[in-house]
């Protein structure tokens, strides 16, 4: 089943951004499953795990990323980036 993640919540997609801090220690990353539940993704295994679940749309992987003025939730939809970061 795929879930539409950007109609539940406003997400703006890694690809819209001109740089994206992957390895960035202060970036929570995080799996959102079509039955609303959410898992903080800690360890580089947990990653590879979510990124395979959601490029066969089984997933979608989200990440917090802290602001200045604002924290931002940001949906990572370029997984060849985010696969180069593990």
């Amino acid at each position: 089943m795929k879930i539409e993640a950007q109609r539940m919540i406003n997400l703006r997609s890694v690809k819209e951004l001109l740089f994206f801090p992957y390895n960035n220690k202060l970036v929570c990353f995080m799996e959102l499953f079509p039955n609303g539940k959410l898992e903080q993704l800690f360890y580089r295994h947990e990653k590879k795990e979510a990124l395979y679940r959601a490029i066969n749309g089984d997933s979608k992987i989200v990440a917090v990323l802290p602001g200045i003025s604002a924290t931002r939730l940001i949906l990572i939809d370029d997984f060849d980036a985010f696969k180069k970061s593990l």
